[in-house]
């Protein structure tokens, strides 16, 4: 039996699925009306065809297009490198596919089979290579599970994404009606909040879709208002999965542990005195409380180092399906933090590239996935050097391609922090600082949902107790 399905897949490599009639059939639709390609474009990649000329043909019609300009035989000859098959040549090739061109009506079937048959063929030298290390044991075996997880997820991407997604304009005017008629009858919003007031009306909450980047200077908070929030989405009855790149998953339960004593029964045990182990009788009392009302929580967490972006996705995919065999929908994926990310080598050397590219997967995994994710990021160091160190947007590390790709921006500070920091600190500095010891400036710098305002808060860094004002009893 091992024999034979050997011999099969020998066969199988030897012969990968391909269709060059189709890929002939599509070039030729797209060189007869070059307003086709804008339709399949976004789907069809030039690496879904499996000849080099037709790939190469592609990519340049593409470029061609985007430029303007008309992608016919005579444009592209000078541009295509590749060798006519034998007896033509490429202008010959391209006048040939032309003649016979797929007709409109078709063009999406066969973009569709080309698409197919490039993750078969991709399926084909994974399995080959996942096979090879394993058999040779070099690689750990949870990494290559986590690296088998990623490559499927990038090939079910592939297919996901060539499906339609548009939705008729009536279905959507209905849906948002439909939305409209339940806030106005008393009903709550059916998204995840942060269960602070202020801030979720300026947000809407943490909707489904969405990408939130949460950015701040070292000891601004940027974790307890992680752990805050992850605790009240649960809470709200949604799933909450934490990818943590810096933390390991024992500090986050502790983090979590006294946040719900301090926000949901307002009792003090500090995180770092549970780390510790510093408690006393009483407090490990109240301590194994409060661990049993924590395990309840739908949170999942992993603490892997370095991981990409797909692998954060699968890793999200997986939570999700086990949430909703639960009953439970996945409200929001907490990462933390951009700058542990691993980047992929298609942009090596340029950091702007690097971290785009990043933000951006996770904010296509946000729409895939029908989820909020909230992203932790650093500012760089300008503020340091600045009297008035409020952040503003461009303080955010190469911030051009975060601001582009996230729907909200949140930029932490924390005034006692600097205040703390004052080497000689004088009577007016020391009433400054208890006077706003507790402050956490919560100042949302972007947001495609409603205004962009400053939100001060009360904020514990001991415990991670964090809510609004009015909720603590403060003006």
């Amino acid at each position: 039996m091992t024999s034979s399905i050997n011999q099969s897949a020998v066969i199988m490599l030897n012969e990968p699925p391909e269709n060059i009639k189709a890929e002939q059939l599509v070039i030729g639709a797209l060189l007869s009306n070059n307003d086709l390609i804008g339709q399949v474009a976004e789907r069809l990649k030039p690496e879904h065809f499996y000849s080099p000329l037709n790939s190469e043909i592609y990519r340049e019609a593409k470029a061609l297009f985007y430029e303007g300009r008309a992608a016919n035989p005579v444009t592209l000859k000078t541009r295509i490198t590749a060798q006519g098959p034998k007896g033509q040549s490429v202008p010959q090739y391209m006048m040939a596919c032309t003649v016979g061109a797929a007709s409109p009506m078709h063009l999406h079937e066969y973009a569709d089979q080309l698409i197919e048959l490039a993750v078969r063929r991709n399926l084909m030298v994974l399995s080959g290579s996942v096979a090879s290390r394993a058999m040779s044991g070099a690689a750990n075996t949870n990494e290559l599970l986590e690296e088998i997880d990623a490559s499927i997820l990038e090939l079910r991407t592939d297919i996901e994404g060539s499906e339609d997604t548009a939705a008729a304009l009536p279905a959507v005017v209905s849906e948002l009606e439909s939305n409209i008629v339940s806030r106005m009858n008393g009903e709550d919003a059916k998204v995840p909040l942060t269960g602070l007031t202020d801030l979720d009306n300026s947000m809407t909450g943490l909707r489904p879709k969405r990408l939130v980047v949460m950015a701040g200077r070292p000891g601004m908070g940027k974790s307890q208002a992680m752990v805050a929030f992850a605790r009240r989405v649960a809470r709200q009855g949604y799933g909450v999965g934490i990818a943590s790149l810096e933390i390991d998953r024992q500090e986050w339960v502790s983090r979590l542990i006294s946040a719900e004593a301090a926000l949901g029964h307002g009792e003090k045990i500090t995180y770092s005195d549970i780390q510790n182990g510093k408690l006393t009788d009483q407090q490990f009392l109240k301590f194994q409380k409060y661990s049993r009302s924590t395990s309840e929580l739908r949170v999942k967490i992993t603490d892997a180092g370095g991981l990409s972006a797909a692998q954060i996705e699968a890793k999200a995919r997986l939570w999700k399906s086990d949430f909703e065999r639960q009953g439970i929908t996945l409200g929001v994926i907490f990462v933390d933090y951009l700058g542990l990310m691993r980047k992929s080598e298609r942009y090596r050397g340029n950091l702007v590239h690097e971290l785009g590219e990043l933000v951006w997967a996770l904010k296509c995994m946000a729409k895939r996935l029908d989820i909020c994710v909230v992203l932790l990021a650093q500012l760089n160091r300008a503020v340091e050097s600045r009297d008035d160190k409020r952040p503003v947007m461009s303080d955010l590390r190469d911030s051009g391609s975060i601001e582009e790709h996230a729907d909200q921006v949140l930029l932490l500070y924390r005034p006692a922090y600097y205040d703390a920091h004052d080497p000689n600190p004088s009577h007016e500095a020391l009433e400054r600082f208890e006077r706003r010891a507790n402050d956490l400036l919560i100042r949302i710098g972007k947001n495609r949902l409603g205004p962009c305002r400053d939100h001060t808060v009360y904020c514990s860094v001991e415990t991670g107790d964090i809510a609004s004002k009015s909720q603590r009893g403060l003006s």
